[in-house]
């Protein structure tokens, strides 16, 4: 009866076990911060790796090894324009958003701000590799875009299901927003909604264009957070309200253009 449940309601055994996961290492790592453990633990990016123990639990409860196994077909062969898209769309939409922020600022960018992206940029062979693995994108994608979507996706028009996948991704950063050094703390809760709602549209439309590649969306998610570091290590505007709220507009733009022209219909995106 209960495996029958489980393969009746796929996504909500992947998300139980996604968030238990990640949440329960997440939550020592804090409780360790505020001095409630007699030990340290330096688990973040472990619990990353939550998405990606929930696809592989809901996959064997699911089909076995068989759907496992399907999980991490990558699928390298697509089109070079969405290699560059996947690599370079969002990071272009953070360096735009700094080049407004500077200029509302009244600061001359190319002066002052663009020099310091331009001796950063020989890390990028070195992050790339190193963020794709340990920094959220390999831990993430399998379950998000390679497990979640597609079933939404089944479902759903395209819009609907990024909001769907877009709430539940939001939320599952949740206790994030408590633990010192991570990207979330001291951001607004609702902003930060915001903004992974609209980037999931981003993803999924690069996800969809590709025939369901999980390197796409790899290559999508490590752009986004190298690009994402660089801004953040160079100009510290993490808790920077302007700068954030005109990132946000930066997404919300593109993920409605994005809505736009993609048909608003069910979309079967086989996992194969």
């Amino acid at each position: 009866m209960l495996r029958k449940n489980i393969q009746k309601h796929p996504l909500i055994t992947f998300y139980i076990v996604t968030c238990l996961f990640s949440w329960i290492l997440w939550g020592l790592m804090i409780a360790s911060q505020k001095g409630w453990l007699p030990f340290y633990v330096p688990v973040h990016w472990i619990g990353s790796f939550g998405p990606f123990v929930g696809a592989i639990i809901a996959s064997l409860l699911i089909g076995g090894g068989g759907e496992v196994k399907k999980l991490f077909s990558l699928k390298f062969r697509f089109s070079l324009k969405f290699y560059l898209i996947s690599i370079f769309g969002v990071a272009i939409l953070y360096f735009l958003s700094l080049a407004v922020f500077y200029f509302i600022g009244n600061a001359d960018f190319v002066s002052t701000g663009f020099p310091k992206l331009i001796e950063l940029l020989w890390q990028i062979p070195i992050l790339f590799p190193i963020f794709m693995i340990i920094a959220g994108p390999l831990g993430e994608e399998v379950g998000w875009r390679r497990f979640m979507l597609p079933r939404l996706l089944e479902k759903n028009n395209f819009t609907k299901a990024n909001l769907i996948c877009g709430f539940w991704w939001a939320f599952w950063h949740l206790p994030l927003f408590w633990m010192a050094g991570s990207g979330q703390y001291g951001m607004p809760l609702l902003l930060f909604f915001l903004e992974i709602i609209a980037v999931s549209v981003f993803f999924a439309w690069v996800y969809v264009n590709t025939a369901g590649s999980l390197w796409a969306a790899l290559l999508t998610h490590t752009g986004m957070n190298v690009a994402g570091f660089m801004i953040s290590d160079t100009y510290k505007l993490d808790s920077n309200l302007s700068y954030n709220i005109i990132f946000f507009i930066a997404l919300l733009v593109s993920a409605i253009l994005i809505a736009i022209k993609t048909p608003q219909k069910k979309i079967e995106l086989s996992i194969k």
